[in-house]
């Protein structure tokens, strides 16, 4: 469980990538898997109330933020997926064939499930539901973002990702930073 001397470290000791490792290090962190994303994520919190510890964690507990550390804290362990079975589908006939042209294409499984295909693009805009945008300073720590939030909350990328370089009239403050957007759908 994120504390305020979780922050309180963060704070006195969190000041670019390389000073991820030592926080990580320290006993407090002890067995934690925290990507260095989300440590200088809450370094951003706590500057953003001018490092008032006492409001980040307010905010941090309102936006159930500490609820999506759990995969990060010692102990943690991901639920198996259950294998499916895979059936083998006889191949249509010819005249079948003809007549299934024009149809969208989707796996048995994706249909089970509701997920959208690529080649299944009717209607996805109305059933999207919600929309967010992951970030990271690495593209590694993006991809393990990205496979948290598919694997722990069911978000589905949306589109590519993209990359912004801090330069002349930037506001980023880094060397960069990795987007990709996420969303939720209704199934039909």
């Amino acid at each position: 469980m994120l504390t305020l001397d979780h922050l309180r470290l963060i704070q006195s000791e969190f000041s670019g990538e390389s000073d991820a490792k030592k926080i990580l290090d320290s006993g407090l962190f002890e067995g934690w898997q925290l990507p260095t994303s989300q440590i200088s994520y809450l370094s951003d919190i706590i500057e953003a109330f001018d490092g008032d510890l006492e409001q980040a964690m307010t905010r941090l507990e309102a936006d159930n933020y500490i609820k999506e550390l759990t995969p990060f804290l010692p102990g943690f362990k991901k639920t198996p997926q259950k294998n499916r079975e895979t059936k083998t589908i006889p191949k249509p006939t010819q005249e079948k064939k003809k007549t299934e042209k024009h149809k969208p294409t989707k796996s048995k499984a994706s249909q089970e499930e509701g997920i959208l295909m690529a080649t299944d693009i009717s209607n996805y805009l109305d059933r999207i539901t919600d929309y967010q945008l992951v970030t990271a300073h690495t593209p590694s720590a993006l991809n393990q973002e990205v496979r948290k939030e598919m694997e722990l909350y069911g978000w589905i990328p949306y589109g590519g990702a993209s990359v912004a370089h801090a330069g002349m009239g930037s506001s980023l403050g880094g060397a960069g930073s990795y987007f990709q957007a996420m969303v939720k759908l209704k199934k039909k």
